[in-house]
């Protein structure tokens, strides 16, 4: 979609995300341009990508444990005035897609949008982190972003936030769909050990969610072991998939959280 020759690329940074990348990519179909920036994936994410026709650029994994080191290099690849930077477990909506043009096609478009997401938990929506803004939506010129993990872009300009009443707009998270993927993914940034915040989080879900598994009836006295393997399981094959391992600390929380 092109209004007044003002044109958006996403911008996609990946590394291994052939699981959600087909869905990503249909999502982004209706904008002008589509750069993924692949770290070196080792798996079929760059064949996917080349077969949607994207515009793939390369940025050494290195050390790198995330994606930030090279946001500012994907930005900058892309031809586009305008950059709606997307995960590659992200979905964009129709809804959104129309907004961002007729915001650019405005004389008193901000340079930058904080644009609210909404998480996802066992194919549900989870409204306790919603609206979790992000900004990434913003003029390609002059934007630069910080190499630090969950670091916001630095844009130059004035920035402005969605409304979060517009739900409509929101991008939806499909990560952390289970109890095993935010375990799996918290471990993997923390070094496999769980901060306070990312502890309470977690707990809060975990809770909740127990309670629905027991009216549900898909457990019984809601033991810590048997609920982290039904959110554990995978929803491809049905398969169980293999829990993380998890301090001692964690887990007398948990076996006090699940008793009945």
């Amino acid at each position: 979609m092109n209004i007044d020759n003002k044109t958006i690329s996403v911008v996609i940074n990946t590394y291994n995300a052939e699981e959600h990348l087909r869905e990503v990519l249909d999502a982004v179909k209706g904008f002008d341009e589509i750069v993924v920036c692949d770290m070196e994936s080792t798996d079929s994410t760059t064949d996917i990508a080349r077969r949607y026709g994207c515009k793939i650029v390369t940025f050494p994994k290195a050390g790198h444990k995330s994606a930030e080191p090279a946001r500012t290099f994907a930005i900058q690849s892309a031809s586009s005035e305008w950059v709606l930077v997307v995960d590659a477990d992200e979905i964009i909506s129709d809804a959104l897609r129309e907004y961002l043009y007729d915001r650019i096609a405005d004389k008193d478009c901000p340079q930058g949008l904080f644009i609210p997401r909404q998480g996802m938990f066992m194919s549900q929506m989870m409204h306790l982190s919603y609206p979790d803004y992000q900004l990434r939506f913003f003029v390609r010129e002059g934007t630069v972003w910080p190499p630090y993990v969950h670091t916001f872009p630095v844009v130059k300009g004035r920035v402005e936030k969605i409304p979060r009443r517009r739900r409509d707009l929101a991008m939806l998270h499909l990560a952390n769909d289970t109890v095993h993927s935010i375990l799996q993914s918290s471990q993997k940034l923390w070094t496999g050990c769980f901060t306070v915040p990312t502890g309470v989080q977690i707990l809060q879900v975990v809770h909740s969610e127990r309670g629905m598994a027991r009216r549900q009836g898909r457990i019984d006295k809601g033991s810590t072991k048997q609920f982290l393997s039904v959110c554990g399981s995978s929803k491809d094959d049905g398969k169980q998939a293999q829990q993380p391992k998890l301090t001692r600390s964690t887990l007398h929380i948990l076996d006090l959280l699940f008793k009945p």
